[in-house]
C-alpha cells in the first residue's frame, strides 16, 4: 500500500512538472 501511495505521489509530481513546463513555453 505504501508503494502504491509513493507511485501516485511521483505521478502527481510528474504531472505538475509537465504542466508547468507546458505553461512556460
Amino acid at each position: 500500500m505504501n508503494s502504491a501511495l509513493n507511485l501516485t505521489g511521483r505521478l502527481l509530481i510528474a504531472v505538475l512538472f509537465i504542466g508547468g513546463a507546458l505553461q512556460k513555453v
